[in-house]
């Protein structure tokens, strides 16, 4: 019977890949929303930027309040730039 070695276990990965970082750690639903964002703000359609923004907030949620308020914060920063 082969008895299981830790010394000889396969390392885990310190970051997804070198290059593209956290990137391929994240959800695709965030990664799309946050291209949205940026196009948004890039081409100043910023009610698509907002909707972008209020989505992503409700993606993090509960489970990650800090970036929820922030895209909550954009989204109304948005709102009030497209009202203007």
């Amino acid at each position: 019977m082969r008895r299981y070695n830790e010394a000889s276990a396969p390392e885990e990965p310190t970051s997804a890949h070198p290059e593209l970082g956290s990137d391929l750690m994240k959800p695709r639903a965030v990664l799309v929303l946050e291209q949205a964002i940026e196009l948004g703000l890039k081409t100043s359609k910023y009610d698509m930027a907002s909707k972008a923004a209020l989505d992503l907030a409700r993606v993090y949620g509960s489970r990650d309040p800090v970036n929820a308020a922030a895209a909550l914060a954009l989204a109304q920063s948005c709102r009030v730039g497209s009202d203007g």
